[in-house]
């Protein structure tokens, strides 16, 4: 199964965005609603550990790259 299931073939705006209010989390790519969904149910929101992980690997290849002069 996808991890992002459809909402229909209409074409949706942000201001329909904000009327939902089923729980679930939405997605607009395009004017296409998309349901974030995970293996289990809904897929959750990154955590603070993820969030430091994934900040701490940019700076890392962020830094090696510009001190080379490889990446501008």
């Amino acid at each position: 199964m996808s991890l992002l299931q459809k909402r229909s073939d209409q074409k949706y705006s942000y201001a329909d965005y904000l009327t939902w209010n089923d729980g679930q989390r939405w997605e607009l790519i395009d004017g296409e609603a998309y349901l974030l969904q995970g293996p289990v149910g809904l897929a959750p929101a990154p955590n603070r550990f993820h969030q430091e992980l994934s900040g701490t690997l940019f700076y890392q290849f962020f830094a090696y790259l510009k001190g080379n002069g490889m990446c501008q």
